[in-house]
């Protein structure tokens, strides 16, 4: 499974709640989220462990956990919580992790799908925060707070804002490590588990998504060039990867997305 630090999503300091079908490819982001389920069969992928939803069930990601959904068209409930209404919620979980991430008590999925709609209205902070502890609290209630201790997440949110900000730049292991004063095995072994792939993919990867952004900003923009000056070293280089990552030319696949 690969996946991407949505950064756009960190902009966002409203909570953002949508009814409508669900289709999204792994990623992650600081804030907790929520899907409740209308139907059945409702696919989910949490921290590299697949689940399917019944009607009336709901799963919660917990801040950087890699998910994807995929309502094949159904609608669902969806409630993204960023950082600026989870200072309680951090402060009660600590350095631990939610218990588990899918809801099938009925009673807390009814009750929490009930509040959902309530942050389409314009209310004051204190009382969307309200609702926000309400909706976690009782979740937490239930689920608990794993014993293992997570991983340095606000180490590793400094070297993604790092990467995106330096991703047209010669990065390796080496030179990241003297950045941020960790070793490059500590380096290797947090990509690898906690992104599921090394440096060298998550760069590539992320200089693909660059490229479609900067040729989306300027359609006359020279393919060739503004691969180079999103950091792929060689042209070969880049036609391969973005291949591998979108099963098809960089023409043809910019040829389908302007259109849309």
């Amino acid at each position: 499974m690969h996946s991407f630090y949505e950064t756009n999503r960190e902009k966002i300091t409203y909570i953002d709640f949508m009814e409508a079908p669900s289709a999204c490819e792994p990623h992650f982001h600081t804030a907790v989220e929520l899907l409740y389920a209308f139907s059945d069969d409702v696919e989910t992928y949490i921290n590299g462990t697949p689940h399917i939803l019944k009607k009336g069930e709901l799963c919660i990601c917990d801040s950087y956990d890699v998910h994807s959904f995929n309502s094949h068209g159904r609608t669902c409930r969806i409630l993204i919580i960023p950082a600026d209404y989870l200072d309680d919620y951090f402060k009660a979980r600590g350095k631990k992790r939610i218990g588990y991430n899918y809801i099938a008590d009925r009673e807390v999925c009814t009750r929490v799908a009930d509040i959902m709609p309530e942050f389409t209205e314009k209310r004051n902070p204190l009382i969307l925060k309200g609702y926000v502890n309400l909706i976690l609290g009782s979740i937490t209630e239930i689920t608990g707070f794993s014993d293992a201790a997570e991983e340095d997440f606000h180490t590793m949110k400094k070297v993604l804002d790092y990467l995106e900000n330096n991703y047209s730049a010669e990065i390796t292991l080496d030179s990241l490590s003297a950045e941020f004063g960790y070793s490059k095995y500590y380096f290797s072994r947090i990509f690898n588990r906690f992104f599921r792939f090394n440096l060298k993919e998550y760069l590539n990867r992320l200089r693909a998504r660059q490229f479609i952004a900067r040729m989306r900003q300027d359609e006359n923009a020279d393919i060739l060039s503004t691969a180079l000056d999103c950091g792929f070293n060689s042209l070969q280089t880049f036609y391969r990867c973005f291949s591998n990552y979108y099963g098809t030319s960089p023409k043809k696949y910019l040829q389908g997305s302007l259109k849309n």
